[in-house]
């Protein structure tokens, strides 16, 4: 673990990226477009703050993906 760590912030991610940072991807099968986590920062943590999704038609901050759908709230924090 990095000595400090830099500034946290709020973030909706949908559930194909909670599922790739809980479980990692299984290899023999291909990666979606776009891929899961592609924007989170290197080094960065993902802290779960909630396990009741909410509704959003904002794309998802971690990889991007305009469909409309169920959104987590999250914590990125960010290596200094």
């Amino acid at each position: 673990m990095p000595a400090a760590w830099g500034d946290a912030y709020r973030a909706d991610v949908c559930s194909d990226c909670l599922q790739m940072w809980a479980n990692g991807w299984d290899e023999r099968e291909p990666v979606p477009v776009p891929v899961p986590l592609n924007r989170l920062p290197y080094g960065g943590l993902l802290m779960w703050k909630s396990d009741e999704p909410h509704f959003s038609v904002r794309p998802c901050d971690t990889c991007g993906q305009w469909l409309a759908g169920d959104r987590f709230d999250v914590e990125i924090v960010e290596p200094a």
